[in-house]
């Protein structure tokens, strides 16, 4: 199992509160994916979202 950074754990908390079923968060991305993204569109992405993105990268409702 991955280390979750400590930041998201209030997070992961309040997400597991919902039924299974209800949503799905993604695996995290490296460092190396987000740097390529930056590259390919123009912008810097604050570092609370990168955390995010090598943490989970996004998720969905079922």
């Amino acid at each position: 199992m991955r280390k979750i950074d400590n930041y998201f754990k209030y997070f992961i908390k309040e997400v597991g509160k919902y039924n299974l079923g209800i949503h799905q968060l993604y695996s995290g991305i490296s460092l190396e994916e987000i740097n390529k993204y930056k590259e390919k569109l123009g912008v810097e992405f604050p570092n609370i979202y990168k955390r995010f993105l090598i943490n989970f990268n996004g998720g969905s409702l079922l």
